[in-house]
């Protein structure tokens, strides 16, 4: 369904927030760690993780252009678009809980964490996995990529001897790799707030999300490393996406104090403008998360929720184009019955992959950016697409 929408007056909305949308850092980001040790708190030095051995090498599974990456039985796996050669891209022990899968912006490499003590690269052109720390005495999560793929950025979580988060640290690794980790942030959680790397920018500067956990959505900031300064976004607003030089918003007065709520709008910001609020203001049962640009910045991807009369949410993957001035189009993609749509991400300039939950059940599916039926491709969680966004 498509609508041409202008702005006019809003209403705000109350609603709630699944656990990978990522306001405040939650979800099931990190496993319980392993029993402490002395030597918890050291980072070693990235290390190519051992294949096994064998006379002639067995030929490592590889991902291309397009292809769809996925978490699934505690393994990573690839898929073609249209869901045809599906492989198994890890070969973990079990046991193993993948969180935090990404994609470098231009394709080269695959980036996760498992069970909270590892940070692991996948390059995906030969399917070689390489450590990028490891540690017993703190956990890892929110992987962040510079836009050309030359370095990626890491939380690190340091904990004290009774295991309770003591610093935020986040670490960066120049790729291909070439020597240790280094140290681009650290704060005292007695004193300072958790700092997250969100987005590396062309710059060369890192967007970071600085909150308290059990507070409110907290800041976001452009951190350069070089003068230990930072930038903030948009006063009163926090970040789902940037994207040459474009910024994706929420308005965080429209979060309702106290409980797990949903910005009910999504705003654009151009460098430093004022932001303009491009979802509609007359939809005010609609609330707008997970915003991401497409390869084109007129083309934003987004997950809408809305509430009926008895409470019941329904959440479903939209597209919002943007025109000339204060008019854009809204198409609503094409939903499931009994379903509900967790995460999107951009395969190419027609086509969104979402992860969508029936019941227990979590599905990879490819939908038609003009809202025509879309087709399952997988079962798993996580998508993310190889050269896409």
């Amino acid at each position: 369904m498509r609508l041409n929408m202008r702005n006019a007056p809003g209403l705000a909305l109350a609603g709630w927030l699944l656990a990978g949308c990522g306001i405040l850092g939650g979800g099931e980001q990190t496993a319980p760690p392993l029993p402490p040790t002395a030597e918890g708190q050291n980072f070693v030095a990235p290390t190519e993780t051992p294949l096994a051995t064998a006379a002639p090498p067995t030929p490592q599974p590889t991902a291309n252009t397009g292809d769809v990456l996925f978490v699934s039985k505690g393994q990573v796996w690839a898929v073609e678009p249209d869901g045809g050669n599906l492989r198994q891209m890890t070969s973990l022990p079990d046991g193993a809980a993948i969180h935090d899968l990404s994609v470098s912006p231009k394709g080269k490499y695959a980036g996760y964490t498992i069970n909270g003590t590892l940070a692991e690269i996948l390059e995906l052109a030969t399917g070689r996995r390489f450590t990028l720390d490891l540690a017993n005495q703190a956990r890892f999560d929110s992987l962040a990529w510079a836009p050309d793929d030359s370095a990626v950025y890491f939380h690190k979580l340091i904990l004290d001897a009774n295991s309770a988060p003591a610093k935020s640290q986040i670490w960066k690794v120049a790729l291909p790799q070439a020597g240790a980790p280094e140290r681009v942030l650290e704060v005292d959680l007695a004193t300072g707030p958790m700092s997250l790397p969100i987005i590396g920018l062309d710059s060369g500067q890192v967007m970071i999300h600085e909150f308290t956990p059990g507070g409110d959505a907290g800041t976001w900031r452009a951190y350069d490393s070089g003068t230990d300064g930072s930038t903030p976004v948009a006063d009163g607003f926090g970040l789902w996406d940037a994207h040459q030089g474009f910024q994706l918003l929420f308005s965080k007065a429209e979060l309702t104090p106290g409980q797990f709520s949903v910005p009910i709008g999504l705003y654009q910001a151009e460098g430093g403008a004022t932001p303009a609020r491009i979802s509609p203001l007359d939809d005010d049962l609609a609330a707008y998360t997970g915003a991401r640009y497409g390869l084109l910045t007129d083309q934003i991807a987004v997950l809408r929720y809305t509430q009926d009369a008895n409470g019941t949410i329904t959440a479903g993957a939209a597209l919002i184009q943007l025109g000339e001035g204060d008019v854009y189009q809204l198409t609503l993609l094409a939903t499931e019955p009994g379903t509900r749509d967790v995460a999107v991400a951009w395969a190419d300039t027609t086509h969104v992959i979402v992860q969508r939950l029936r019941g227990d059940v979590s599905e990879i599916w490819l939908l038609p950016t003009d809202g025509s039926a879309g087709k399952m491709i997988a079962a798993g969680e996580q998508p993310c697409v190889v050269g896409g966004r």
